[in-house]
């Protein structure tokens, strides 16, 4: 699973998008909020940075 913020406003994210895009791989992609505080815990259980790209 890849975890992304916005890719308007997260270039990590957006980068982080296109290596599996231009390669044609299939990965399924969950989108956290980068505006409503609730990205830390979302990220919590999956990266300890809780930082996007994950």
């Amino acid at each position: 699973m890849l975890i992304l913020g916005d890719r308007a406003f997260s270039s990590w994210s957006l980068r982080g998008w296109l290596l599996f895009h231009a390669f044609g791989l299939d990965v399924p992609v969950r989108f956290v909020s980068l505006a409503d505080g609730s990205m830390a815990r979302t990220l919590a259980n999956h990266a300890p940075a809780r930082t996007v790209p994950t």
